[in-house]
């Protein structure tokens, strides 16, 4: 009963607008470890499976309060249609992208196609043992925090075939931005790289980039490299000014410089970080020369994916294109650059 009226109260604060996603690091295995332990006591005749991908960082950047509001209600919904049978927690590492998938299998009664398509509506109810009517706004809380932590959710069931409830969640490692092995690079090269190794798509905006950087020959050197590889691009030249853009357009990486009057790098990214839609998740990656002590675990708690230390190399820059950009037709690099002093 108390769940539901913590549902009712969030649909309403949804409505008004008033829900926002609060992200600080946090440990993710111990979090979710408490929450799933609590749920095999409530149903003994089931046989509960936890998967927890051991390449996953052990410090996460997101919210978990509301992450962990999300896991319960999936893990609550399966215990309450799987009278007997199995019920699987997985956790997973998409190595692709920063994504961490989040699922929840059920051997329970399903649902059927005509219901799925009403699934996150609130307090839906359905023909299949009132699956649905159980779900109640657990689903539709679910689905909203996800998208506004930048996420996705999907639902694949068939009746008398069980359920299957997948969450992917972009979780920055806060153990991976600023490393000291990146830091290895820059004093060896007079550089650094984003955290992670892996190519992902962007999260937002195809392959439009923003730079932001109140030094405008600086903007015009990273500029023009976008430029001869086919990539559109803006410019702002303010923490202010970048979030005016953001608001009215789609972008999928964000080059931040971190000293800049008024709104700097890092407060910037707080505010980008603190939106209430999915454009929290765009990528950012700082662009600095500072060389201060501590500037990596600021660039981490503010919520950046990454750095690059000017001066950089074009080649440099090209990886982190590469990365985040999805699908970027760009040519083979050719020759140095600098990105400011």
């Amino acid at each position: 009963m108390m769940s539901l009226v913590n549902d009712m109260i969030d649909s309403s604060r949804f409505q008004m607008g008033k829900i926002v996603i609060k992200r600080s690091p946090f440990a993710l295995r111990p979090m979710l470890e408490s929450l799933y332990n609590r749920f095999p006591m409530l149903s003994p005749q089931v046989q509960f499976k936890f998967d927890y991908d051991a390449s996953l960082p052990p410090m996460v950047l997101g919210d978990s309060n509301r992450l962990a509001q999300v896991i319960v209600n999936l893990l609550s919904n399966a215990v309450k249609f799987t009278p007997s049978g199995e019920i699987a927690f997985r956790v997973q590492n998409m190595h692709n992208s920063r994504d961490v998938l989040f699922e929840v299998k059920d051997t329970g009664v399903g649902i059927s196609e005509e219901t799925m398509s009403r699934l996150f509506t609130p307090f839906e109810r359905g023909q299949e043992a009132e699956r649905a009517l159980g779900s109640g706004l657990g689903l539709y809380i679910s689905k909203q925090l996800v998208e506004m932590h930048g996420g996705t959710i999907r639902v694949v069931s068939h009746v008398g075939e069980g359920c299957t409830v997948q969450v992917l969640l972009p979780l920055i490692s806060v153990d991976l931005i600023g490393s000291e092995p990146q830091a290895d690079v820059r004093q060896e090269s007079g550089e650094s790289i984003p955290a992670g190794d892996a190519r992902r798509p962007a999260r937002a905006g195809g392959q439009r980039i923003l730079v932001v950087d109140d030094n405008r020959i600086n903007v015009l050197v990273v500029s023009k490299f976008f430029d001869k590889w086919g990539i559109p691009n803006d410019s702002a030249y303010s923490g202010e000014e970048a979030l005016r853009m953001i608001d009215k357009g789609a972008y999928a990486l964000v080059f931040m410089d971190l000293r800049m009057p008024g709104m700097d790098g890092f407060e910037t990214c707080v505010h980008i970080r603190s939106r209430a839609d999915a454009k929290a998740g765009i990528p950012i990656i700082a662009l600095t020369a500072s060389t201060e002590s501590g500037v990596k675990e600021r660039i981490a708690k503010a919520g950046m994916d990454g750095y690059l230390f000017k001066p950089f190399k074009m080649e440099r820059l090209r990886e982190i294109v590469d990365q985040y950009v999805a699908n970027p037709l760009l040519p083979n690099p050719s020759g140095d650059g600098s990105g400011g002093n």
